[in-house]
């Protein structure tokens, strides 16, 4: 009986292994299966190339694909340059160049450079060359439905001692029917200790989704503009508008509704007034070398009761990505008003701005 105590007390062989080793591979095994359940909950990309990525897709956007992968951080790469995709811990909205919305999770599929999605408990296979975006949509984790940008830059002159300042930013909350898009800009120039707020926008539009086609746009605005004799000018208003045209590349709308402004201008006269508008957006990508998105906007207004007022505002920024997530923007605008604030200003009102950007999500 004391030699059976003796044995079981003390760290003898076990079938031929040591304790030590056998502790060893009890903890590999629970590392090896701690890491494949991990990799379950991680979104996979699978390259042409054979290479395998695991961690969080992000989004597909004009041409692109956003993922964050473990070891390595956010990158993104061309749609073409990817077979599979699998993300199916989270929920996506889906723009088809169709003009359809889906909203589900992504499933492996058994052919390359296809997508599969649930669609009324039916899975429903997608090509990646008629997807037109998708974006993410967190129910519980809100500021992860947050993507951004900014742009700055600046341009001085010995000579006049005049520095210009040029500041461009927008931030876009996403929800499942839903968009809110904040943008500002603002152009501002110092001269011999003065400083001058020339030209500024802030921009609040909300886009809720009624069906593939057409989608409401809830309108509020604040304009500054002293070449056009402007000091303030707040614009509400709701406008419905049309997907005109939608591929992997390009998207754009076109739409009306009513407007209400009320402005003030330099001398400090304030007048309100309807206006009927006619807007039009287009966002375009090149997945060609060099890689350049271009966003461009119009928009044209009939005053109803300022008899012959016709305005328009027109934007077009090009940006050319150097590195991922940072670009060099150039911008260019025009703003057009045949009855101006002030009998004294001009008419017209364009420029160029040049600036770094960054982008965010």
């Amino acid at each position: 009986m004391q030699r059976l105590t003796t044995y079981l007390l003390k760290p003898k062989l076990v079938l031929g292994y040591k304790p030590q080793a056998i502790i060893l591979v009890i903890l590999f095994f629970i590392g090896s299966i701690t890491k494949i359940l991990a990799q379950e909950n991680k979104d996979t990309l699978f390259l042409h190339n054979g290479i395998i990525v695991h961690g969080e897709f992000k989004k597909i956007s004009l041409g692109r694909v956003y993922f964050d992968a473990e070891d390595i951080g956010l990158f993104n790469l061309k749609t073409n340059a990817i077979d599979y995709l699998v993300a199916n811990t989270q929920l996506y909205r889906i723009n088809t160049t169709s003009k359809e919305i889906i909203f589900s999770k992504i499933y492996k599929s058994n052919e390359a450079g296809v997508l599969v999605f649930k669609v009324d408990s039916t899975l429903k296979e997608i090509p990646l060359t008629k997807i037109s975006s998708i974006s993410y949509f967190f129910e519980k984790d809100s500021l992860r439905n947050l993507e951004g940008n900014i742009s700055v830059g600046f341009t001085y002159t010995k000579s006049s001692d005049v520095g210009r300042y040029n500041i461009d930013g927008q931030l876009k909350y996403l929800m499942k029917k839903s968009d809110f898009a904040l943008a500002a800009n603002t152009i501002s120039t110092q001269s011999k200790g003065t400083w001058n707020r020339d030209r500024e926008n802030l921009k609040f539009l909300s886009q809720t989704f009624y069906s593939p086609t057409f989608r409401g746009l809830g309108i509020a605005n604040y304009q500054r503009n002293l070449e056009l004799g402007l000091s303030r000018r707040f614009q509400e208003g709701y406008a419905i508008a049309y997907n005109a045209f939608s591929t992997s590349e390009m998207d754009g709308f076109i739409g009306t509704g009513i407007l209400v402004n009320q402005e003030r201008s330099i001398e400090g006269n304030e007048t309100n007034h309807l206006e009927i508008p006619l807007l039009l957006q287009y966002d375009f990508f090149r997945l060609n070398s060099p890689e350049i998105t271009i966003i461009a906007g119009s928009g044209f207004y009939y005053s109803l009761n300022q008899n012959g007022r016709k305005r328009q505002e027109n934007e077009l920024k090009i940006s050319w990505e150097i590195i991922s997530d940072f670009s060099v923007d150039l911008k260019t605008y025009s703003s057009y008003d045949s009855k101006p604030p002030s009998a004294k200003a001009n008419k017209i009102d364009y420029g160029i701005v040049f600036g770094l950007g960054y982008s965010f999500n």
